[in-house]
Formats: C-alpha cells, sequence, structure tokens
C-alpha cells in the first residue's frame, strides 16, 4: 500500500524501484491496509490526496470472521475516501506464474463502473453472471427437465455450489432445487437465475428446467493437504504425493472416485510447475533424485475447474 498526494494525472509514472523490493504471499488483509491508509492523512485535507493498493489477491485472511473484519474495514474506507475526495487506485499483480492459484472466486468485492444510475441495476446483474472466473462444470437437463448437481468429490468437501441457468430472448427460466442443503439464495433476473447453495449434500437436483437446458456449476471447496516423499527402489525414482483430504474430521480423499484416476495437473513447488498425475488417493509427482523440498507445495486446482481453499504444504527432500 501506497500513500502518495502527487496528482497523478499529470505524473502516471509507478513507483518501480519499491516494487521491485515486494514480496508478495500469504493472507491479504486489505481492510486493514485501507484504514491505515486514510488514517495518515491529516484531517485539514490536503490537496490531490491519492491511495495505491497494490495486492496479488482479494481480501482474505484464516478465518471467515477475519475476512469479514476486513471486508468491512476496507468497506469503510472506501466510504471516508469518497466523503473526504481521496483517490483510490488498485494495481493487481502476479498471474499464473507468480499465483498459481488464486481464490478468485470467493472475493467478496468487485467494482464496476457505471455510466449512469439507470444503468447499475443491469450492470449489477451482468456481474453476479459473469464473477466466476475459476471453474466452471457444464450439464445439461436430461429428457424430464433435471440436472444432477453431485461432483465426483465427497460432499463434506463442498463450501458452496453456485449454480447459474441462463435465459435467452426473455425465456422464463425455471428450476426448483430437490435434496439437502443448509439454505441457498435465488437471484431472478432478466438475463439468468443463480442459485447459490451452502454445504449441499448429496442427491441434490435442479428439476423443472427445459430437456437440454444448460447450468453453470461452479464449485468451491475446502481441503487440507498432506504430503510425503517416496524413494521407488527398483526404479530409483523419487516421488512426491500429495493428498487432499476433507476438514470434516473424518479426512476422506477428494479423489477417492475413480473418475479422477490416471488424470494430470499441474502442481506448483516453489519457482516451478511440476506434472502431476493422480494414482490411487493422492496425486504423484517425480522429481529429480537430489531434490531438497520445498516450501510451498500447492497443485493448480483451477485446471480441474475447481476453487480449493486450503494452504499450502512443504516437505524436505530424502536425506
Amino acid at each position: 500500500m501506497f500513500r502518495d498526494t502527487r496528482n497523478w494525472h499529470a505524473d502516471a509514472r509507478l513507483p518501480v524501484a519499491p516494487l521491485q523490493g515486494i514480496n508478495y504471499a500469504g493472507y491479504t488483509n486489505t481492510g486493514a491496509a485501507m484504514k491505515k491508509a486514510v488514517e495518515t492523512f491529516s484531517a485539514d485535507g490536503e490537496v490531490n490526496r491519492s491511495i495505491v493498493i497494490i495486492s496479488d489477491g482479494e481480501i482474505m485472511l484464516p478465518t471467515s470472521a477475519q475476512t469479514l473484519a476486513s471486508v468491512k474495514s476496507f468497506q469503510e474506507g472506501m466510504a471516508d475516501c469518497r466523503k473526504a475526495g481521496i483517490k483510490v487506485y488498485m494495481l493487481a499483480l502476479g498471474g499464473k506464474q507468480a499465483t498459481p492459484q488464486a481464490n478468485s472466486y470467493a472475493s467478496d468485492i468487485t467494482y464496476e463502473i457505471a455510466p449512469n444510475v439507470a444503468a447499475v441495476p443491469v450492470l449489477g446483474e451482468k456481474m453476479l453472471m459473469d464473477n466466476w472466473p475459476v471453474g466452471k462444470i457444464l450439464r445439461r437437463a436430461d429428457a424430464s427437465g433435471k440436472v444432477d448437481l453431485s461432483l465426483p468429490v465427497p460432499a463434506a468437501a463442498i463450501r458452496h455450489l453456485r449454480v447459474v441457468v441462463r435465459k435467452t430472448f426473455g425465456d422464463g427460466t425455471g428450476g426448483r432445487l430437490e435434496g439437502k442443503d443448509t439454505g441457498h439464495e435465488v437471484c431472478d433476473g432478466t438475463s439468468g437465475r443463480i442459485f447459490d447453495i451452502k454445504n449441499p449434500g448429496d442427491n441434490l437436483t435442479l428439476r423443472e428446467l427445459k430437456p437440454g437446458e444448460q447450468a453453470e456449476l461452479f464449485p468451491q471447496l475446502e481441503a487440507e493437504l498432506t504430503v510425503e516423499t517416496i524413494h521407488e527402489e527398483e526404479t530409483n525414482k523419487v516421488m512426491v504425493k500429495i493428498v487432499p483430504r476433507t476438514v470434516d474430521g473424518e479426512g476422506q480423499s477428494l479423489l477417492a472416485d475413480d473418475y479422477w484416476n490416471g488424470k494430470e495437473i499441474p502442481v506448483w513447488m516453489d519457482d516451478d510447475y511440476y506434472v502431476g498425475t493422480v494414482q490411487g488417493d493422492g496425486i504423484l509427482v517425480e522429481v529429480p533424485s537430489d531434490w531438497q523440498g520445498s516450501r510451498v507445495i500447492l497443485p493448480v486446482f483451477s485446471e480441474w475447474g475447481w476453487n480449493v481453499d486450503c494452504k499450502p504444504v512443504a516437505i524436505a527432500g530424502l536425506a
């Protein structure tokens, strides 16, 4: 975060030297950064005041309560800036190389600019329809108008399942959820319907659609990673085995379903990608025989259309 009093319209250069020394990693407490930035301005009001927020991810902290508190601080800071005439600039750093598993799906705040007040409802609906950049699974209704919403992962791993059924040419798309879930919210707009399902159970279906009508599924999963190093003596290969497990106490593997067997997935290990292959209940990655271990290991679940909330793990190499 930078606090700046220059006229950015006259001097749009970024402070390149300080940026080069930034090591961005871990959780993102943008709310605290915004609060600190606002507090540094004097009460009498300086001219051409601005705040530059630099981040590699959305607001995200270890617990939901901490995340919500940070979101609230950020929103309050934005409101204070509007009242005081302080301009806020946001710069996103990174990309697939630097942030291999950005949790964009869970973002609580997204900004667009409406040209006028009348455009706000339409723009808001468009944001709801389009703001799920990580992962999408397509399903079509069968002859009876039913869409199966189950996924080849344990139900205990699914935190949210968002379902979008798009409307075309004013079509009155229906849709009725059937099965066990802990509550859902429905947005019925001009361009589609959105179902937000929390902790969905097994056998959850969407009915009363037209045969062949398409539903878009956006799963958000929660897991913890276990990792071990394996030395295959016969082949002299060194393998790293990564198992994503549910956090519900039973520790079920998310990959136990035969559907995943043999599938490949990139795995980020410190500063490079390795090819991982699903075998049994985990992901196997072959590493060099002189491998010394990794501080950061994280499968790139978004390649499968998954948005998985989990922390990277570390492991030492073989002695």
